[in-house]
């Protein structure tokens, strides 16, 4: 009988050993991607909760593909090509990006591509999809200047009139012998590819940091990174209302004046009246991680509270979790390396334990992360650079 009971305590404590290894494994897996040698990858959530995975597969060193899949039964589906091109520009900090409009029926993606034989020199390419990524149109270009000039870092959302809001970086003017600044500009584009509404946003911006977009229930808000006369290159922030867009300000004077481009751009989400910004600075010779929040859809911004875990890389994104909670997501230093972390953050400025997510390269070429909300989960999507060719990794993380 003793012994009996010794048997079926063991066999208990085993199921139970099995059950909680099978529930830790379910907070933190990850999901292969079907690929070869690729990077630049993002993600979009679309408004039906459809997760998509873009990234460009490098089929040789001439060609370069725009691939796409779809999360479906937790994992990536077979991935389909929405653009190739052996003219294509593509760089480590200006990725291509996928986005949907209100319906989630329309899918839209960007790649970038050659208009001369000057490096710099390419425009903006947008096709858009409306039977799942099967098939796509034929691109348009966004930008009417028709100039040789750089035209990239794209952010685009949906809007509640059914059109998708994209705003980039616009270098018609850099060849102009006055006001030759890069500067920010908008557009909207409807299901059938019609472009409407481009307007200059700001008429002097930082060159090649990359933007971001958010559409919250009063409008939508851009941030970027700015650029002073005395080449101040703070985090520049505008917002529509009313169909009005408003005269640019400046987030927070973190006042990091750099004499150059520093590629390291802000990122910003929103869920209800809460919207959050990150963003990295090196102010003072002293790498760092903001965050701010606003609790009245953007209008305006508690002090910001500083992240990282001492020596960032910079590299954000970050994600609403709730109205007054946030998740950033961005890379540290660590020796020769980086790691990809994440934390949560408040409004209340309560900051949680930072996770470490992976390790990495920190050369240019591991790119930067980006991540979706998903229910309680998050998806985050990086280059692995590691290793002699590079690849897209994904991996789902409980909130």
């Amino acid at each position: 009988m003793k012994k009996a009971i010794i048997k079926i305590s063991f066999l208990l404590l085993v199921s139970l050993f099995i059950s909680c290894k099978k529930s830790t494994s379910k907070m933190n897996y990850n999901l292969l991607v079907d690929t070869n040698h690729s990077g630049e990858s993002n993600l979009h959530k679309s408004i039906d909760g459809i997760i998509y995975l873009s990234w460009i597969e490098y089929e040789n060193d001439t060609t370069d593909i725009l691939m796409i899949s779809k999360l479906a039964n937790n994992k990536w589906s077979t991935p389909k090509v929405v653009s190739k091109g052996s003219d294509w520009f593509t760089n480590w900090a200006d990725f291509p990006s996928i986005s949907t409009d209100t319906y989630g029926k329309t899918i839209f993606a960007h790649w970038l591509q050659k208009s001369s034989g000057e490096t710099y020199d390419y425009n903006i390419k947008i096709a858009h999809s409306v039977d799942g990524g099967n098939t796509w149109s034929k691109p348009i270009i966004p930008h009417s200047d028709g100039v040789h000039a750089e035209h990239g870092f794209v952010s685009m959302v949906p809007t509640p009139n059914g059109t998708t809001l994209l705003t980039w970086l616009d270098g018609r003017n850099t060849k102009s012998k006055k006001n030759n600044s890069m500067t920010l500009r908008s557009a909207e584009i409807d299901k059938n590819g019609t472009l409407t509404n481009e307007v200059e946003l700001d008429d002097r911006v930082c060159d090649c940091c990359k933007t971001g977009i958010t559409y919250t229930d009063k409008g939508p808000i851009v941030v970027y990174r700015d650029r002073s006369m005395d080449e101040i290159r703070d985090i520049g922030i505008v917002n529509r209302v009313n169909n009005k867009w408003s005269v640019p300000r400046t987030l927070y004077n973190d006042n990091w004046k750099i004499v150059g481009c520093p590629v390291n751009g802000p990122a910003i989400d929103s869920k209800s009246n809460g919207v959050v910004v990150a963003w990295f600075t090196n102010a003072n010779n002293k790498n760092k991680v903001f965050v701010s929040m606003s609790e009245d859809f953007g209008n305006t911004f508690f002090k910001p509270m500083k992240i990282d875990d001492g020596n960032p890389l910079g590299r954000v994104d970050v994600k609403m979790v709730s109205e007054t909670e946030a998740i950033v997501l961005w890379m540290e230093n660590d020796d020769d390396k980086s790691e990809i972390k994440i934390v949560k953050i408040d409004i209340d400025k309560k900051k949680f334990n930072s996770k470490r997510i992976a390790k990495n390269s920190s050369s240019r070429s591991s790119g930067f992360p980006v991540m979706v909300t998903n229910k309680d989960q998050l998806i985050i999507a990086w280059t692995n650079a590691l290793d002699s060719l590079s690849k897209i990794n994904t991996t789902v993380i409980e909130i």
